[in-house]
């Protein structure tokens, strides 16, 4: 196929040479049978776009693909000749913006200056055809506009909410959010790879990693050499920037809360000792009790893996003790493991509460449903995605103007303290512990440094 030749009626310069560039863009799908779709992955625009184009060429030839002067989507308002050029220099600007933030921006200068403004519609158009490759731009200006996001499996019931808080702050920005999913399967796999993949279109800005397990110590390695990480991890010791939560207090005022109640006897089915969380948690578990003059049983403290099963198994070791021996209340350290108490409780033909009261820890969506409604510990998943990307973009801020990493930002970070954010948890109190009161709880966020080990 040739190019068709250019109606010299229609055209001006500008609209020839936008016209070309968009026939190249599309040529591989016109000519050697590349589809649509893949057109539309290589030069980061939307597959309508792609399709439009194809569409308007075949029904216009190449003269088609230029826009020519028209009414805005919708109206029959014009743009002012100066409008299109104002767009394209606010998207421009630093620090990187969304499409909803310039489109706000223009309708604060039209209303100012009297014009009718483009929609919003309008707006990412033009942005979409000033640049047509956010890649392509991205390498030109040196400015990177990726974050990549390394997160569990997306089973996970804390993600939804997590990716909610990430979402919302990252909607006033014009970075792009990729995501990296590591399987439950593989979580103690060497994870360097998937740290590469990453890292490999040269345009990741930083990378804000979600219980990431063993990549961990990949992710600290990068981070020493100056490129901005942040972790949200309350799972291992960090020597990264990080998010995480105060298990240790949340732990505390849950097992505080059954001893006012007047447990005495109080088990707990701890997490997987490879955690941090669960030595906090059993550790806040023992400091309540040894608070109340209650000497730990070791008998009543039991290992799960955070999930139902392990919860079901550990609750029925400890309800088929004798009576003078059983618990009467239990601090599970995941609502998850407290689903399998009740699970094994209903087994053994006791009530909850009536027979032994429990607790769980997280406050998953399920909790309020099950029944009874599952008195816990609320972990603030929304804020550890807010602030862990929040943290992130500080970094990204801080670094903006590098060229790379080089000797002395990687100097820098090993002489700098990283920020640990510590997010307070509060006791939901619901039907499983017997009680028929709220407590009040903080949920200031807490802010300290951590020295590196």
């Amino acid at each position: 196929m040739t190019e068709p030749p250019v109606p010299p009626k229609a055209l001006s310069v500008d609209q020839r040479a936008q016209a070309h560039a968009r026939f190249m863009v599309i040529r591989p799908a016109l000519e050697d049978g590349v589809s649509q779709a893949q057109v539309a992955r290589t030069h980061s625009i939307p597959p309508s776009t792609v399709h439009r184009w194809v569409k308007r060429y075949r029904e216009k030839g190449i003269a088609g693909l230029a826009d020519a002067e028209r009414s805005d989507k919708g109206t029959s308002r014009r743009l002012p000749p100066d409008a299109i050029t104002l767009v394209e220099g606010l998207a421009l600007q630093a620090p990187p913006r969304s499409v909803a933030a310039i489109h706000r921006q223009v309708r604060a200068i039209a209303r100012e200056q009297g014009w009718n403004p483009p929609s919003y519609a309008r707006v990412r158009q033009i942005i979409q055809n000033f640049i047509p490759s956010m890649a392509a731009a991205g390498l030109a200006s040196g400015r990177r506009q990726l974050i990549g996001m390394l997160i569990p499996s997306f089973s996970w019931p804390l993600i939804p909410e997590l990716m909610r808080g990430v979402a919302d702050v990252l909607e006033d920005t014009s970075y792009e959010l990729v995501l990296y999913s590591i399987k439950d399967t593989d979580r103690e796999q060497d994870h360097s790879e998937v740290i590469n993949r990453v890292l490999a279109t040269q345009l990741t800005a930083g990378v804000l990693a979600v219980f990431p397990g063993t990549a961990s110590p990949e992710l600290t390695r990068l981070y020493k050499q100056g490129f901005p990480v942040v972790i949200v991890d309350d799972q291992r010791v960090q020597t990264t920037p990080s998010v995480g939560v105060d298990n240790l207090t949340g732990a505390y005022t849950a097992v505080r809360h059954l001893i006012q109640l007047g447990h005495r006897r109080i088990a707990h089915i701890a997490g997987p000792a490879a955690y941090r969380a669960s030595h906090e948690r059993h550790e806040g578990y023992r400091k309540a009790l040894l608070e109340a003059g209650i000497t730990p049983d070791p008998e009543l403290a039991l290992e799960g893996d955070f999930m139902p099963p392990s919860g079901r198994a550990c609750a029925s070791k400890l309800l088929s003790m004798p009576v003078e021996k059983r618990p009467t209340a239990i601090f599970a350290a995941t609502d998850q493991m407290a689903y399998g108490v009740i699970a094994a409780a209903e087994e053994c033909g006791l009530s909850i509460p009536r027979d032994i009261a429990l607790v769980g820890f997280d406050d998953d969506s399920p909790s309020i449903h099950v029944h009874p409604s599952l008195t816990t510990v609320h972990q603030p998943y929304y804020k550890m995605g807010e602030q862990g990307l929040k943290l992130l973009l500080t970094l990204l801020d801080a670094s903006r103007g590098n060229a790379g990493i080089t000797r002395s930002a990687s100097k820098a970070v090993e002489e700098t303290q990283p920020t640990r954010i510590l997010l307070a948890t509060n006791l939901v109190v619901r039907a499983s512990c017997g009680a028929d009161f709220q407590i009040p709880v903080s949920t200031d966020i807490k802010e300290k440094k951590i020295k590196n080990r």
